[in-house]
């Protein structure tokens, strides 16, 4: 290395008169604010729609585990409401004998004769005009069973059953859809009818039934399909 490179290099970092200049200080700009305040803005948006979105899945989940819930109830129940001692007595069905006692079939040969049969038929026929589906409600309501206890988790209220789920109807999110189907004649394009299980619809008999909620968007998701 010759003195010539020597002196060309302990100049660099100097002012053509020999003094080191001083680091520059940089500013924010107005718009270099404004970017920061909108990047900050975007973020907090993004956390707050995913923080809906999960609040909501949740919610979701929360009605599909009410309908759930309800399933489990029919399906434990469903064999033993037809003995003897069920309770609530409301819920209770008829036994097999009954049941076609009120289609009017006359009892085994060997009975009471034809007025005793007759009278049977007239006394399960009244039993069985009592034994609805609002009764039932009424019963498990009273009974404080925590089925009927459920809380609607997109409003907060007690859990309702509703006809239908209708995606205009933006209020009938959480609800409970419970529906009874019914056999079609054989060759039908479609094994079954579905129909709105009313209050007023007798359970004295064995009910296929299918149990559907409405999620955030009011749109239907199904259960499952039983025997009550």
């Amino acid at each position: 290395m010759n003195l010539t490179e020597v002196e060309s290099g302990g100049d660099k970092g100097r002012t053509s008169n020999g003094a080191t200049p001083s680091p520059q200080k940089t500013r924010l700009t107005l718009s270099d604010g404004l970017f920061l305040v909108f990047l900050c803005l975007v973020i907090q948006a993004v956390f707050m729609v995913g923080r809906i979105a999960h609040d909501e899945a949740t919610k979701t989940e929360v009605s599909k585990a009410n309908g759930e819930a309800w399933v489990k109830w029919f399906a434990e129940n469903s064999p033993s409401r037809f003995e003897a001692g069920f309770k609530p007595v409301a819920c209770a069905g008829l036994a097999p004998l009954q049941s076609e006692m009120l289609d009017g079939k006359p009892e085994a040969e060997g009975g009471g004769g034809n007025i005793a049969v007759e009278n049977k038929v007239v006394e399960n026929k009244a039993k069985g005009s009592k034994k609805t589906w609002g009764g039932c409600m009424d019963a498990l309501k009273s009974a404080k069973v925590s089925v009927a206890e459920q809380i609607n988790p997109f409003s907060l209220k007690p859990a309702a059953f509703v006809a239908k789920c209708d995606p205009a109807n933006h209020s009938l999110n959480g609800a409970i859809v419970l529906e009874k189907l019914t056999p079609t004649p054989p060759g039908s394009s479609v094994p079954s009818t579905a129909s709105e299980l009313l209050v007023s619809d007798g359970i004295a008999s064995k009910l296929q039934l299918r149990v559907t909620i409405c999620d955030k968007g009011s749109y239907p998701i199904r259960i499952a399909e039983f025997e009550f």
